[in-house]
């Protein structure tokens, strides 16, 4: 949620989902927080080997050598775990120093530049070689790399959010490319356009009975500002303590909240305090357990459902019919509805579903499954420097979706709810700096996260060939930090 939403939408009035990387015309693509090798769809890794052809440069900022400096042969910056925002903010402390940065930019299009230019300078870089361990020389060439190269391709995952000023962490990252003018230019972080991608309805517009007040909205104000939903890290104080009310029922779909969250513990002690506990999966998961009711779901290979390919919208059709009494998630979710006396407002099939989806698109399932599965809009040719040309805002005028119409390097909207305005860095809690006694005794530092390719998130671990991979691959994989 840091990464895909809150840092980029505070900053910028985008969420990630909405940004890609033009790692086809870039001169530099820097890796930082991810590993594609492993960790992100084939394509991208792929997308990185292709640029490297044309000598692209690739940089990796990562603890870890991982399999994206081997297999690329980047350049590997290790980087002291949870000090990613201190190097962001010393990269742009360079670029506002020797004056690299985009002044027109700054001057037209950013709110908070001057307050941030002033924080900046407590980063120098021999700073950020004492908090991150790169070498000052280092951060001082990269900075110098990403302000001067055509075109710079940010690629990065969840890997910064990890760390007591996560949010702030990756705002850096964003403010580092916008001064370097490598924001929504040929090669950069880019924008996407919003024509280009396929019309389709994805929310029910139907009014909540009760916007009463959300778990965890003390403590999670700008999250649930955006999800308007509650925080689940709030539900165990909910039901063991009922504050500030008790939850009794819980339904846990697609997730498994033991072994993905942490602190199981208090997890196992939650979940069976509940009255009722529904677990709806594809697997037996360590939360079924606790369930009163455990309904089975189908595999995507059961399901009759649709894909978006930017421009394009494909029907993925039923491979083999559902086994026993699976249902899909969401026919689950409406036959639920149904019985509760509000079937009229969902889809009851599937085919009503993609019916549904298509409502606003100029298209119908008939004129779909006419096109042997697949139907595309026509698309824009690509422009850049959106902002300029009243392409990011709802109502079309020129700027950024933001509450000042700017690029927010300090952002109204956590300062409303009382947060750090720019992105200020917060040395984690545990380490040299913070426990150097600790860290004399224990100088290593756990970085957890590692993965094999016969793994992905938490799927497929049931699958007894891939786990004797895991088995013999796994430990080979992981390992520590030395300072």
């Amino acid at each position: 949620v840091s990464y895909g939403m809150i840092a980029p939408h505070v900053t910028m009035g985008q969420m990630f989902i909405n940004m890609f990387s033009e790692i086809e015309n870039s001169e530099l693509i820097v890796v930082w927080g991810t590993n594609p090798a492993t960790d992100l769809p084939p394509i991208d890794i792929y997308r990185i080997l292709k640029a490297r052809q044309r000598k692209a440069e690739v940089v990796v900022i990562d603890p870890r050598k991982t399999m994206t400096v081997k297999l690329t042969g980047a350049e590997w910056i290790p980087i002291r775990p949870g000090t990613d925002g201190a190097l962001a903010l010393g990269l742009c402390q360079v670029l506002i120093q020797e004056e690299l940065y985009d002044t027109a930019f700054v001057e037209h299009w950013t709110h908070g530049f001057e307050e941030f230019a002033s924080y900046v300078q407590h980063y120098r870089p021999e700073v950020g070689e004492h908090i991150t361990g790169i070498p000052s020389a280092q951060i001082i060439n990269l900075a110098r790399r990403i302000a001067r190269a055509k075109g710079v391709s940010q690629l990065m995952y969840t890997g910064l959010e990890y760390a007591n000023s996560g949010v702030q962490n990756i705002r850096a990252t964003l403010v580092l490319w916008a001064l370097a003018g490598q924001l929504d230019v040929p090669g950069g972080l880019c924008f996407n356009m919003k024509e280009n991608h396929f019309p389709i309805n994805r929310e029910k517009n139907i009014a909540n009975p009760d916007r009463g007040p959300r778990l965890g909205r003390n403590k999670f104000p700008v999250y649930i500002k955006y999800r308007d939903e509650a925080h689940a890290i709030a539900l165990p104080e909910s039901v063991l303590n009922g504050k500030p009310y008790r939850i009794r029922l819980l339904m846990i779909l697609g997730s498994s909240i033991i072994t993905s969250w942490p602190n199981p513990d208090i997890w196992k002690k939650t979940l069976n305090a509940l009255d009722f506990l529904v677990c709806i999966n594809r697997q037996l998961t360590a939360d079924c357990a606790y369930a009163d009711l455990v309904l089975p779901a189908t595999t995507y290979y059961e399901n009759f459902s649709y894909m978006t390919y930017g421009s394009v919208f494909k029907i993925r059709e039923r491979m083999i019919p559902p086994l026993g009494e699976a249902r899909p998630d969401v026919m689950i979710l409406a036959e639920l509805a149904r019985k509760l006396g509000y079937g009229h407002l969902y889809p009851q099939t599937e085919t009503e579903l993609i019916s549904d989806v298509l409502r606003n698109s100029g298209f119908s399932l008939e004129d779909i499954q006419k096109s042997d599965g697949a139907v595309s809009i026509e698309t824009r040719m690509m422009e850049y420097r959106k902002w300029e040309k009243g392409l990011l805002r709802d109502d079309g005028k020129k700027g950024f979706n933001t509450p000042s119409g700017k690029f927010e390097i300090a952002s109204s909207i956590l300062e409303e709810y009382g947060y750090d305005a720019i992105p200020r860095y917060t040395e984690p809690k545990e380490g040299p700096l913070t426990q150097p006694a600790l860290y004399k005794k224990y100088p290593l530092i756990f970085n957890s996260g590692a993965r094999i390719r016969s793994s992905f998130h938490t799927q497929h671990h049931h699958i007894k060939k891939l786990q004797k991979d895991m088995k013999l691959k796994g430990p080979a994989r992981t390992g520590g930090y030395h300072q």
